[in-house]
């Protein structure tokens, strides 16, 4: 309570400082977010949310919880780095940045979520949990931006072969598709213009794209159902993309087999 009632509300991420570039297509996912990292390793421990918030939330007593928890590991890192920064224990650190992520994830707080993620990947870039949650925001802001971001997330996941990394792609991959299917049509239609001097071969190009990326997408909700072939989002993910394809039939096929696994449980 003592490290709550202290915390410096100028230290909070601002929303502004989570404004960031699209991440590229090649190379480290996490260097569109590099302005935001360096800002972040430049100030002091991050803190859970203020206690009185979590008295409105739904899952009171286990926020409680989760809250005491967040506050006496911070503590404990405040108490190894009380002599300066130079001696803060990296790996206790990372702890406590993922640790705040996940809490602050189960209070759909998705700004907070990602502002702790960027602290911990500063340290881990490769940790697959913290990736994971971070192509998931993604996935829940939903935003053509936002999908663009956590594509390239899910796609420089080390670890492959976690049905959860090709799930994640499966989903960005089923959406952004819908994303280039509107480009072409808003050029078609004349409510969006396009520096293309043939306007009808860009509209055959992001057709083309949004195919290639359904396509895709049913391969990677394949692994996942190679994997795990109870995976109910799989199953669901495979009926919306053969119907979104216009493959109706196949589409009934996958429909029927959501709806066996729903009666069988």
């Amino acid at each position: 309570r003592d490290f709550l009632r202290a915390r410096n509300p100028q230290k909070r991420n601002s929303d502004a400082a989570l404004e960031y570039s699209l991440r590229p297509a090649t190379g480290n996912p996490l260097q569109a977010y590099a302005p935001l990292n360096q800002e972040l390793r430049c100030r002091s421990l991050p803190s859970p949310t203020n206690p009185t918030h979590c008295m409105t939330l739904s899952l009171r007593s286990l926020q409680k919880v989760s809250l005491v928890a967040l506050a006496s590991l911070a503590a404990t890192v405040l108490l190894g780095c009380s002599s300066g920064p130079e001696e803060q224990d990296p790996e206790k650190l990372f702890e406590l940045y993922r640790e705040t992520a996940f809490y602050h994830w189960q209070n759909e707080d998705l700004p907070r979520t990602e502002g702790q993620l960027l602290k911990a990947l500063s340290i881990h870039p490769e940790d697959k949990s913290c990736n994971l949650m971070l192509g998931n925001i993604g996935i829940k802001r939903g935003d053509t931006k936002s999908l663009l971001q956590a594509e390239q997330v899910f796609r420089h996941i080390t670890d492959q072969e976690d049905y959860r990394t090709n799930l994640g792609l499966a989903e960005v991959l089923e959406r952004l598709g819908l994303v280039y299917l509107e480009a072409a049509a808003n050029i078609s239609s004349g409510k969006t213009t396009t520096e293309s001097e043939n306007p009808e071969e860009r509209v055959q190009d992001w057709r083309k794209k949004s195919k290639a990326a359904w396509e895709e997408s049913r391969k990677s909700y394949q692994l996942v159902l190679d994997r795990k072939p109870t995976e109910a989002k799989a199953v669901n993910g495979m009926q919306r993309v053969f119907a979104l394809e216009g493959n109706y039939e196949a589409s009934l096929v996958w429909t029927q087999r959501l709806l066996d696994m729903v009666e069988s449980d």
